[in-house]
């Protein structure tokens, strides 16, 4: 399945700006993939990182457990053909993309 997107308020050529009407646009397309069951498995882990671990500092970075499960999807990810991909683009969720 692959995500169509809509042309958004904010694309019109009245020349008014509403900000978070992106964001609002995309949440809403997230929401109707949601509902339609999504792309299938995602292959990201269930994982979201820690800010009070540091999980998020750019100061001390460290090792992190999330940061290698990403990894290795990406890993997968490149040696896939386009088709292939595309599936996994499909599957993986708004919140997991932001990750």
């Amino acid at each position: 399945m692959t995500r169509k997107t809509s042309k958004s308020k904010s694309d019109s050529n009245d020349g008014v700006v509403v900000l978070g009407q992106q964001l609002a646009d995309a949440r809403d397309a997230e929401k109707q993939w949601s509902e339609s069951g999504g792309g299938g498995n995602s292959p990201l882990p269930e994982m979201e990182y820690d800010y009070w671990r540091g999980d998020l500092s750019l100061i001390h970075p460290s090792p992190n457990p999330l940061d290698e499960r990403i990894r290795e999807v990406c890993k997968q990810y490149a040696e896939r053909d386009a088709g292939e991909r595309s599936q996994i683009r499909d599957s993986i969720s708004m919140d997991q993309f932001y990750t």
